[in-house]
């Protein structure tokens, strides 16, 4: 179990890299600090999960505008203040809560990840992204353990 949870911990480390690459920090929203590897195994099959907060989702594959169905919906003009808070953005409560207006009537407009006004597709497919820079050190782990488990059979016989 400790070698398959190694693999997705090394996927899980590139996705860290790859958010912060496109600017985000560890202490900014915490989807970097939430990134975890879970391993399961049932008989001969083993998963590996990498699980991270919900948002993930959007994070990687972005928002268009036309998926924003209220940019003054409570929860996402809450879930803004949260986050400007956390950045230290704004001085008093009703200029952070101005603020975060502000970002959902933008990403309502343009969508998100937005860069000057405009949709930035820059900032998109950071699991892909990852996936593809591991993938020689996963396949390597992957050898690794395949070949571990073999040399267990052949010393059965």
């Amino acid at each position: 179990m400790k070698e398959f949870k190694q693999v997705g911990d090394t996927l899980a480390v590139e996705m860290g890299k790859q958010l912060l690459k496109q600017g985000r920090t560890q202490n900014a929203g915490g989807l970097i600090n939430s990134l975890q590897t879970k391993v399961t195994q049932k008989g001969f099959t083993t998963d590996i999960t990498i699980l991270g907060n919900f948002y993930w989702r959007f994070v990687d594959k972005g928002v268009k505008p036309g998926q924003i169905k209220s940019a003054k919906a409570p929860a996402r003009i809450n879930a803004l203040v949260q986050w400007l808070k956390k950045k230290g953005i704004g001085s008093t409560e009703p200029i952070i809560r101005g603020i975060a207006y502000a970002i959902a009537h933008t990403h309502k407009k343009v969508g998100m990840p937005s860069k000057n006004g405009r949709f930035d597709k820059s900032r998109l497919g950071f699991v892909d992204k990852a996936y593809n820079i591991a993938r020689p050190e996963i396949d390597s782990e992957l050898t690794t353990i395949l070949g571990r488990q073999v040399d267990k059979i052949i010393k059965r016989f």
